[in-house]
């Protein structure tokens, strides 16, 4: 999602804020957003997988969070990490195999379509 997208999902919500406080919680923010995106017609899948996009190749994690306020552990989140790419390529193979299956059908159905034309050109 770009962030003017975002700026402006947030905007449409925090106008009667000062100086830039929303007065949301970080999962009421999260969950407007994705609500906002589920509302686009493409179910906001673009943005959603470009998301997901970042967090498959994220690759720093902030000191700050781990050492000094102990709010995530490495290794939890490494792992975390390396099963949703698992998941990804789970969902990657399962769109392949539809697309291919489609294709399939469509060519199936073109061959008929042209078999029938075939056979009633020449009676």
């Amino acid at each position: 999602m770009r962030g003017s997208d975002a700026q402006a999902i947030l905007n449409a919500k925090t106008d009667d804020c000062t100086e830039g406080e929303t007065g949301l919680k970080r999962h009421e923010i999260i969950d407007m957003l994705f609500g906002k995106l589920d509302e686009r017609p493409d179910n906001g899948l673009d943005p959603f997988r470009a998301m997901l996009q970042s967090l498959l190749t994220w690759s720093h994690f902030d000191l700050y969070y781990l050492d000094k306020l102990h709010k995530l552990d490495r290794a939890v989140a490494v792992s975390n990490l390396e099963h949703l790419k698992q998941l990804q390529e789970i969902c990657d193979a399962r769109i392949k195999s539809d697309r291919e299956l489609r294709a399939t059908h469509e060519a199936r159905a073109r061959s008929q379509q042209l078999r029938w034309k075939t056979c009633v050109l020449n009676t």
